[in-house]
């Protein structure tokens, strides 16, 4: 519920009037494709449940913050390497941008640019 309407709730006078939810306007606007899975779906909560704790183990319980913005500045390095050096048993043991490129390669109309566009450095 928090970041869409279901099925049931989108119709109405009300649902005219204020139309869709941000988050589908968002993905509407960006050109993504938006999901959404059953609640309480044990897997699917596993999945973001562990990705939350990664993140939370490498800033919040790791260093202490002055600050939010202080926070934010070392956000882009975990993320780094979350993406770069973590291998993940749902990828059969792989780095996310390296399940990443291999799904670019076997099917590039799947996404929409290279990614190898999204690494700093020379290109391939």
């Amino acid at each position: 519920m928090a970041f869409a309407d279901p099925p049931k709730n989108q119709e109405g006078p009300a649902w005219r009037f204020l139309g869709p939810h941000i988050a589908d306007r968002v993905c509407l606007d960006h050109g993504v494709e938006y999901r959404l899975t059953k609640p309480y779906h044990p897997w699917r909560n596993a999945h973001a449940g562990r990705m939350n704790r990664t993140g939370k183990e490498a800033t919040a319980k790791l260093f202490h913050y002055e600050d939010v913005e202080s926070l934010e500045a070392r956000l882009p390095s975990v993320v780094a390497a979350y993406s770069f050096a973590k291998h993940l048993k749902a990828l059969k043991r792989k780095m996310p941008f390296r399940s990443t490129c291999d799904a670019w390669k076997s099917n590039p109309s799947a996404l929409k640019i290279d990614p190898h566009h999204l690494i700093q450095g020379p290109r391939r």
